[in-house]
């Protein structure tokens, strides 16, 4: 499996992994994925989910797997629309006061 994420049409992170993971039929399988994160590269995609503004995200890469029609190359691939960062309530009700 190979994969990267864009935040922003700006890559942030990829990663590859070279185990095999036996996927059983009807199962949950867990797996560690590995990640390779550079957060110098968000730029202004980090500052516009600052500001309020929404940024899109991307997740593309490949699974390898066997299947009993032999070997396959699977694309996968997430496009999100707006990622932004929210403001937490601050609790202090402001407008009870008398």
């Amino acid at each position: 499996m190979d994969y990267e994420v864009w935040l922003s049409n700006v890559s942030i992170a990829s990663a590859e992994m070279k185990e095999t993971t036996n996927i059983k039929k009807q199962e949950v399988t867990t797996m560690n994925l590995p990640i390779s994160f550079r957060p110098k590269d968000f730029g202004s995609a980090m500052w516009d989910m600052i500001r309020g503004k929404g940024t899109g995200y991307t997740i593309k890469g490949h699974i390898d797997v066997n299947t009993p029609f032999g070997h396959m190359k699977i694309p996968i691939c997430k496009e999100g629309g707006t990622t932004r960062l929210k403001k937490g309530d601050d609790d202090d009700d402001d407008d009870d006061q008398e």
